[in-house]
């Protein structure tokens, strides 16, 4: 990192060479979770839901929470977990693997029995892999046998139809184009809050968005920020396109569609800062350069001030509406 990081404007944090370099992005590229919208009182309970009602209907029994706020935060730490839907379908994995290993499907004993849920998240956090890595560390113990009797009772299809459920209810056929098996009620999709108004974005900038959300689910958040009309489609970079985080190459997309001088990457967990990194490691001769923003207290699960410190990150910020605030000033104060 280039020098320690100073207060330069309410809630912004940034080094001297970040807050002379700032002057010259004219490209922000925003995360969604946690950036422009406040999900922490849905997605947790969203991954947490769809994981207790597919493993009840697997036949387990449970006096305790299969998935708490604490078991998600080992995921996201542990990086490659960017989608909750490959967070919910890992936490499965690790129980039916549980439940052949020790032949109950009692999901408090299986919790606590060894290799605890903890146990194999800090070791993929070691070792890396996303869900890929930690599919292989749950199975590798398991006889061919028991990892295929694993593997034929996960349906990631129906595991997902609970996930979309729960999260969109009454908006299911609106936000993912099918209708539901049931009335679900309004869904936890409803208790999302912007974090970011239209008359936050400055004038004179262009603006992207690179997010695991799908399409669907990224319209409906556009159209609860009162933002539709100011991210076009060639503007955004969703997972039902085919480039997922942490791929750089959201990123690279973004930067071919508008061509800046430079450009910001506003982001809160691990995977957003992965992106950047994998960005700036193989950014071409003629590709601009850029700086991560990390937000603080973000999503749930989101990188705190050391983690992001320690990484080299050049500006942190309590909120995407401190960096626009400050970019606002900043830009005025060039062009006068």
């Amino acid at each position: 990192m280039s020098g320690d990081l100073s207060p330069v404007a309410p809630g912004v944090y940034a080094s001297k060479r970040a807050a002379a370099w700032v002057t010259i992005a004219d490209l922000v590229v925003f995360d969604v979770d946690g950036v422009l919208v406040d999900v922490s009182r849905s997605l947790p309970a969203v991954v947490a839901g769809a994981v207790e009602h597919y493993l009840a209907e697997l036949g387990f029994s449970a006096e305790q929470i299969a998935l708490n706020e604490a078991d998600i935060a080992d995921f996201k730490a542990a990086a490659g977990f960017n989608s909750d839907w490959d967070l919910a379908y890992a936490a499965v994995l690790f129980y039916l693997a549980q439940a052949v290993r020790y032949g109950h499907r009692d999901v408090t004993g299986l919790k606590r029995a060894q290799p605890s849920l903890r146990a194999l998240t800090v070791e993929m956090a070691r070792t890396g892999g996303g869900p890929a890595g930690f599919a292989d560390l749950v199975l590798e113990a398991l006889p061919p046998p028991d990892r295929r009797v694993v593997q034929a009772e996960l349906q990631r299809e129906r595991l997902e139809q609970w996930l979309m459920e729960i999260y969109a209810g009454d908006r299911t056929l609106e936000v993912y184009g099918y209708e539901p098996d049931g009335t679900r009620g309004p869904g936890l999709i409803a208790r999302e809050q912007a974090l970011l108004s239209p008359s936050d974005l400055p004038p004179g900038l262009h603006y992207g968005i690179y997010t695991g959300r799908t399409r669907g689910e990224l319209l409906h958040s556009l159209s609860v920020l009162g933002l539709q009309d100011r991210f076009p489609e060639d503007a955004v970079v969703t997972a039902d396109g085919g480039i997922v985080k942490p791929d750089p190459r959201g990123l690279r997309t973004l930067a071919l569609r508008f061509q800046p001088r430079a450009f910001l990457y506003v982001g809160d967990n691990v995977d957003d800062w992965v992106t950047w990194a994998r960005y700036a490691s193989d950014r071409g001769e003629h590709e601009p350069p850029g700086l991560f923003v990390g937000v603080l207290d973000g999503s749930p699960a989101a990188m705190g001030w050391s983690a992001l410190q320690d990484r080299g990150v050049e500006i942190l910020v309590d909120s995407v509406g401190s960096l626009l605030g400050w970019m606002r000033r900043v830009n005025r104060k060039v062009s006068a």
